[in-house]
């Protein structure tokens, strides 16, 4: 069995274990109690909110990119279709699918295409570097929490550091990618030499200041965002919770989507706003219920779009999954 079906079954079985342990322990009058004081004007603006974070980060992938902002349709196709996919299939299958779509429906090389995925997706890891040293220092007792938050903060500051050594020093690399790709037959050779032209291109992007604070800038606003959805969810519920609450959620939610999971990414969703909102005093059976309604409103909210945008691009995307089965992807 290969290594991805190995994580597969590992993931639907954590998912199980989760489900299994939440649902035993449940307090199911409290549950469905839950459920009937939601304020659904809330759950609106928390439908707003996640459109307008899809909307901010197709935009930041679109300047990672370099590429006009007449392309920026195309970048929020393959934002939704991405995220549609990192939600209905395991493992995040829609980070790799996504840089194949905007590559066939953009014809953005694919050096390119992944290269501006990565700072997109490393824009995001800085800030939830930030976010987790803030909810370590209101809650020390969480652990290994500050191991995780200094982490994660490092990372995502080195691997950007190498995109600007890598920009830096073109004149190096280049010298070594010929020489490598010397070994192989022309037509490939030709195909990683494109491929390093668009990792190289899209990384002296970031190398400028002015660019890179567009990023920075945009990568905020797509958090505000985040923190406006957790937090009308909050509020649908009438819970009055301190500012600190909703960023500790999306920390929790993003340590908890990051391991292997069934599809939906059940169980561990439901796992991460327990713990999460158990630091505020929220009992299990009320975390369970604001966690199933904050996933609801994420995928009716994305599924939809994401349908839409694949009903525009039929085409390309079945050379997409043509090109991911070669490649062993699908």
């Amino acid at each position: 069995m290969s290594t991805r079906k190995w994580l597969f079954v590992a993931g639907c079985c954590l998912s199980g274990t989760l489900l299994a342990a939440i649902l035993w322990r449940l307090d199911w009058p409290v549950f469905v109690s839950e459920f009937r004081r939601v304020q659904y004007p809330w759950l609106a603006v928390t439908v707003l909110f996640i459109v307008l974070g899809i909307g901010l980060r197709s935009l930041r992938w679109n300047i990672a990119a370099g590429i006009p902002l007449r392309a920026f349709p195309s970048f929020w196709s393959a934002a939704v279709i991405g995220l549609a996919l990192n939600h209905v299939y395991p493992l995040r299958a829609g980070e790799i699918v996504r840089i194949f779509v905007l590559r066939q429906i953009a014809a953005v090389p694919l050096g390119q295409a992944a290269t501006s995925a990565l700072i997109d997706r490393l824009s995001d890891a800085l800030l939830l570097g930030v976010c987790a040293v803030a909810v370590v220092a209101t809650h020390t007792g969480v652990p290994y929490a500050e191991k995780l938050a200094t982490g994660t903060l490092v990372l995502a500051c080195g691997m950007l550091a190498a995109l600007i050594v890598l920009a830096k020093g073109d004149h190096i690399w280049r010298s070594w990618v010929t020489h490598w790709s010397e070994r192989v037959s022309a037509g490939m050779q030709a195909r990683i030499q494109r491929f390093y032209a668009g990792i190289i291109e899209t990384a002296a992007l970031i190398a400028s200041p002015l660019q890179f604070t567009r990023i920075v800038v945009i990568a905020a606003a797509a958090f505000a965002s985040d923190f406006a959805v957790v937090f009308s969810a909050i509020k649908a519920f009438g819970w009055e919770l301190p500012p600190i609450a909703p960023i500790t959620v999306l920390v929790f939610l993003a340590v908890g989507t990051s391991l292997p999971a069934a599809p939906g990414y059940a169980g561990v969703f439901q796992i991460a706003c327990v713990l999460a909102l158990a630091l505020f005093g929220i009992s299990e059976a009320p975390a369970v219920a604001y966690s199933i309604v904050l996933q609801i409103c994420l995928l009716a909210t994305i599924v939809p779009l994401a349908a839409l945008a694949a009903s525009s691009h039929r085409d390309e995307l079945r050379s997409v999954r043509s090109s991911l089965a070669k490649s062993g992807q699908a």
